[in-house]
């Protein structure tokens, strides 16, 4: 990391400003559901730009790689199926732990870890909406980071899981 920011693998860079708001949704992300045991950002080269949670005996760096190539690996096999869509998403179910590895427009990932005893599609849906909240943080080339609102903090649970549920019904 710079002073400007941080130089990704693939040749873009992510303004201070831009890893602070990253920083502040993987907080909320774990404020919003406190049985996640880690959420991290990273660039698809595997370099992590952010990590919040418990990270007790893990490596950073050999984690990072892994789910790189894991979803290298994923979004290969739906090219080669003929299947492939942008934000393709890679969930693991296990009997205490799921994992969801979420792609973040073409130069990021969302990883995320959860005890298994939350539901798997309320889990989902907080990682969708924090990807989305990465990549529009991504795009912002022209504005400034003041003018960048992070949703789904914890005062506003209620609320998302309330349009969630409201846009399920709806269709």
């Amino acid at each position: 990391m710079t002073k400007d920011g941080i130089r990704l693998r693939c040749g873009k860079s992510i303004s201070v400003d831009q890893e602070t708001l990253i920083d502040k949704v993987l907080s909320n992300l774990i404020a919003a559901q406190t049985e996640i045991k880690l959420a991290m950002a990273l660039d698809t080269g595997g370099q992590v730009i952010s990590f919040k949670g418990e990270r007790s005996s893990i490596d950073l760096v050999g984690l990072g790689a892994l789910v790189a190539a894991d979803l290298a690996a994923s979004q290969e096999i739906a090219k080669m199926a003929d299947v492939y869509q942008e934000n393709q998403v890679i969930i693991r179910q296990g009997s205490k732990m799921n994992t969801i590895i979420h792609e973040v427009g073409r130069e990021m990932i969302l990883m995320a870890m959860i005890s298994s005893s939350v539901p798997l599609g309320w889990f989902n849906y907080l990682v969708r909406q924090a990807a989305r909240q990465i990549d529009g943080i991504l795009q912002m080339s022209l504005h400034k980071a003041e003018d960048i609102v992070v949703l789904s903090s914890p005062n506003s649970l209620v609320d998302d899981f309330s349009a969630a549920l409201d846009d399920i019904w709806k269709g």
